[in-house]
């Protein structure tokens, strides 16, 4: 028989007589620490390496020498993400950045409404002058009067009977068309002081002088000309004396040396 197979059979065959033997199983029941007296069991009765670190107390081993550093395990596997932590209070705020290059200009919006007006300021200086306008067109011509001349000496001529005025220097004749009127301008100089009030006149030898302009002639009024000019009311077409008179009939020799020079000229009314 082979030693392995010999080495087998005798370890099951002890292993029988134990299981099998009443005398060695009940010593294996009943035999407890109660039925060992103490101080009976020494090192020698102890297998060398049997006993353990847990069967002795505390402080009975003593400590031996710190064993080298083992090697550094594996790098376990990543655990599970964690849950978001609370939010930590703010931080103090930090100083203001530089400025930011200008943007483009951005595209002009639309117009508003337009606005109320304001108040009326001042009036401005005036400006300068501007250039005449070019002349209007010439008008129709009116109509052509008669005119006459007058330039006489001498006066103080004969008045139809009943007339306040007397003529200086001989009248003129002129006819009128009817709707006409008459318009007069005449000096008269004086050889002499004349105390009268003068005027233009009309009428003829036959009927009183009529007056329709005159003015009072100032003291010593005398060699220089007194000019006098007027309009007349609307006056009836026919032939009529005109000329200068004086308020006062005079005798001849008073005014024999004045002189009387102007125009008379009808227009329409």
């Amino acid at each position: 028989m082979k030693p392995k197979a010999l080495s087998v059979a005798c370890v099951a065959t002890i292993g029988f007589l134990l299981a099998t033997n009443p005398v060695v199983a009940n010593a294996a029941r009943t035999i407890t620490g109660a039925d060992i007296k103490d101080g009976t069991v020494t090192s020698a009765d102890v297998k060398d390496h049997s006993l353990r670190a847990k069967d002795f107390r505390r402080s009975q081993l003593p400590t031996g020498p710190r064993g080298a550093t083992g090697a550094t395990g594996l790098t376990g596997a990543v655990g599970p993400a964690g849950s978001d932590g609370i939010d930590g209070i703010d931080g103090a705020t930090g100083p203001k950045g530089a400025d930011g290059a200008t943007g483009p200009k951005g595209a002009d919006g639309a117009t508003g409404p337009k606005g109320a007006d304001g108040a009326t300021g001042p009036a401005g200086p005036d400006g300068a002058t501007g250039p005449a306008g070019a002349d209007g067109a010439t008008g129709p011509a009116g109509p052509t009067g008669a005119v006459v001349g007058i330039d006489d000496f001498g006066g103080g001529f004969p008045y139809p009977s009943g007339s306040q005025f007397s003529w200086i220097g001989r009248p003129v004749d002129i006819d009128l068309t009817a709707a006409q009127k008459l318009v007069g301008a005449v000096g008269t100089k004086f050889a002499s002081n004349v105390d009268a009030s003068i005027g233009l006149c009309f009428g003829d030898r036959f009927t009183p002088i009529n007056q329709f302009a005159s003015q009072q002639v100032p003291p010593g009024y005398s060699e220089q000309f007194y000019f006098l000019s007027g309009v007349s009311q609307p006056m009836s077409a026919g032939l009529h004396s005109v000329g200068v008179c004086v308020n006062t009939p005079v005798i001849y020799d008073y005014l024999s040396s004045s002189r009387t020079t102007g125009y008379f000229q009808a227009v329409p009314q």
